[in-house]
């Protein structure tokens, strides 16, 4: 039962997660949102050179990560992910960007996590089941 309950789970996230106004557009290879870039601020995403570099480039703050200095933005329209990674390196108050990758959820992920609950969910001697 627990297995049916953890897949219903995942498929209704998944679902929202793809169905939802707040997702973003994949660009044309599927890797990455289109116009929209992670960037790691050196005085973090709540600093002068991030509202500062935002304002700059045209680029909308969509969230922050501020146990770990990351931004989540979206580049002005017509702006390309690449002419945004160079924009934003060539502010020099910026350590990294990068584009807003996809995470890949493949058949052969969700079949390691079923194996896995079901080998955690087995009888054992030692739990007496």
């Amino acid at each position: 039962m627990p297995l049916l309950l953890l897949c219903v789970l995942l498929a209704q996230h998944l679902h929202a997660a793809l169905s939802s106004n707040e997702t973003s557009r994949l660009d044309l290879s599927g890797r990455y949102a289109a116009g929209e870039l992670l960037v790691k601020w050196k005085d973090g995403p709540d600093s002068y050179a991030a509202a500062i570099g935002n304002l700059s480039i045209g680029a909308e703050v969509k969230r922050n990560f501020h146990q770990i200095g990351w931004q989540h933005v979206k580049v002005p329209e017509g702006m390309s992910v690449r002419q945004g990674m160079n924009a934003f390196q060539a502010l020099g108050t910026v350590l990294a960007v990068e584009p807003n990758y996809v995470p890949a959820i493949t058949g052969r992920w969700l079949t390691q996590v079923i194996r896995s609950i079901r080998t955690a969910n087995a009888p054992s001697p030692q739990r007496g089941r």
